[in-house]
């Protein structure tokens, strides 16, 4: 409990990335070996507004080329500091009665296409197989069937541009990720006892009513 407390105390972000004012953009990875990819969607709801995220299936983590050589980081920075063309933005994303849909801004950027991207895995999120299905479009507006046995999907629009960089040729825009409900299976309690939900580790304290 002291080191849980301790390392909340010192290195939790949220705090802060729940007041950022400044423009963000995430680059992140279905398979990032510290950071799962559920915790980073959850890090994406704190944000007072809406982020540019770039998703890639299977990043590394790492300083240098592999986790630091992202177009959409310099591209960025051109719009930001030297009035560079904007980068579209996710008008709308849903899943619904087995099908998936993602519609885009362009901001007048061409497009080559859309990367349905999806996992039918299980378990650790560090080693969930990721499949990447590439539909050609020019067009702002994507849908396509879900496959069924997903367990979490995303759609990714990739720009009809080359970055020049030889890390990743291409720049993405991401949508949020969907994610299968799992349901929550009810605790075995005592007679007598009563289960009290702890948001702090998501755990369950019995107190006597």
């Amino acid at each position: 409990e002291r080191l849980w407390a301790k390392w909340h105390a010192l290195w939790d972000p949220r705090p802060f990335v729940r007041n950022m004012k400044m423009p963000v953009v995430w680059s992140a990875s279905t398979t990032d070996f510290f950071f799962p990819f559920d915790c980073l969607e959850r890090g994406f709801d704190l944000l007072p507004s809406a982020p540019q995220l770039a998703v890639r299936v299977g990043m590394k983590h790492s300083h240098g080329p592999a986790g630091e050589n992202v177009p959409e980081i310099f591209q960025a920075a051109d719009r930001i500091l030297r009035n560079g063309p904007d980068m579209p933005r996710v008008k709308s994303f849903l899943v619904k009665d087995g099908r998936i849909s993602a519609s885009f801004d362009l901001k007048g950027r061409k497009t080559k296409g859309f990367d349905l991207c999806w996992t039918t895995s299980d378990g650790d999120w560090r080693n969930r197989k990721w499949e990447v299905r590439r539909t050609l479009s020019a067009a702002g507006d994507f849908t396509a069937e879900l496959p069924v046995d997903a367990r979490a999907a995303f759609v990714n629009l990739v720009l009809d541009e080359l970055t020049g960089e030889g890390t990743y040729p291409e720049s993405v825009v991401s949508t949020k990720a969907w994610f299968r409900p799992v349901p929550t299976p009810v605790p075995a309690v005592s007679a007598g006892f009563a289960a009290v939900p702890v948001v702090r580790r998501n755990s369950l304290v019995l107190t006597h009513p």
